[in-house]
């Protein structure tokens, strides 16, 4: 499924919403299927060239605790993809999403 949706424009279309709407629900459930996307080899690449990195760390300082959470998973998610394919300094959420995967998040029991 996850090489349906990137052979389909998937990850320039989720990021585009990323970074283009303001609606909390369309914005979480977004960044629930860019997770999932950015555990997969051939997607991570996409999400990072189309600007997910940047994206996704627009929604850090919001007031939703889901987003935040989710953007973060994702985050920590493509940072191995994201060093490989820029310099540190070009991106300062590669910053915070390094310091993740150093830290080991973990999701909270519910």
């Amino acid at each position: 499924m996850a090489l349906i949706i990137l052979a389909n424009g998937g990850p320039e279309g989720l990021v585009f919403i990323m970074r283009n709407y303001n609606y909390e629900k369309l914005l979480w459930t977004t960044s629930r299927v860019l997770k999932v996307l950015s555990v997969c080899p051939s997607n991570k690449p996409a999400i990072v060239e189309a600007g997910g990195m940047q994206a996704l760390g627009q929604h850090l300082t919001g007031s939703s605790q889901r987003l935040i959470q989710n953007c973060l998973w994702t985050l920590r998610n493509l940072s191995d993809a994201a060093t490989k394919q820029a310099p540190l300094h070009d991106t300062p959420v590669l910053y915070a999403a390094a310091y993740l995967t150093m830290m080991h998040i973990r999701a909270p029991v519910k």
